[in-house]
């Protein structure tokens, strides 16, 4: 099993883009069954993939992306990509045992958290060399932030029908809110402020009949968001 650093080496020789990182679709052979197993591989990337936070673990793409967790539905076995078949005759009895006693296939969507719980199971019955755990965390520290990211990305949408819908109330003011911090998140400071100023100016009545503009809690987070968005700046 090559060590991580070496890992690291395969990353350069990926066709590079100048825009963004992709995937494509692929089919292997599941070790365990032999059968084939659909999984996406890296495409193309950049030089920019060393300038991510995960630089600060000494982690790179495509070892902060899940899909970099190539997983087959009928054996349940997970493995990074790169050394996804490089597994001797015992560790394929190992990990079969293993799934065959502790992993049950379902119908629908295998969630992520177990998805992890499998690869880091499996590596246990790997032959893996000095220091691979360490690395690991840092590296599943990362796959849960860019599952983070995920989520917050598809939020957005949600997001945006709901406060268009909303009656003026706590809810929306919040929701304004979060609606512009996961676009400062993302790069669009404009569209942030906007919500932000949006959220501060909701009028509506407490359930005491008060007459409220914005809430001082909300208006207290958005202005350490703002705070955060010109030191940024400078």
């Amino acid at each position: 099993m090559k060590a991580p650093k070496k890992w690291l080496i395969a990353l350069t020789l990926l066709p590079v883009s100048a825009f963004a990182t992709t995937w494509g679709e692929d089919i292997v052979k599941d070790p365990i069954t032999g059968k084939d197993c659909a999984v996406q591989s890296p495409m193309s990337s950049g030089s920019y993939i060393y300038q991510w936070p995960s630089k600060y673990d000494g982690v790179y793409w495509p070892f902060t992306d899940p899909n970099w967790i190539w997983f087959c539905k009928d054996s349940g076995y997970t493995s990074f990509g790169n050394d996804f078949d490089a597994l001797t005759a015992d560790e394929v009895k190992a990990v079969a045992a293993f799934l065959d006693q502790f992993y049950v296939a379902s119908e629908g969507e295998v969630n992520a958290d177990y998805k992890l719980w499998l690869l880091e199971s499996t590596y246990r019955l790997r032959n893996t060399e000095p220091g691979f755990w360490g690395w690991f965390k840092r590296v599943k520290a990362n796959i849960y932030e860019e599952m983070a990211s995920s989520s917050r990305y598809e939020a957005v949408a949600l997001l945006e029908k709901e406060v268009a819908q909303l009656e003026p109330g706590f809810d929306l003011v919040q929701k304004l809110y979060v609606l512009g911090d996961y676009y400062r998140r993302f790069g669009d400071p404009e569209k942030a402020k906007a919500m932000f100023v949006k959220s501060a100016a909701v009028e509506w009545l407490d359930k005491k009949g008060t007459a409220q503009r914005g809430s001082p809690y909300i208006n207290e987070i958005i202005e350490e968001r703002l705070k955060l968005m010109e030191e940024r700046q400078q």
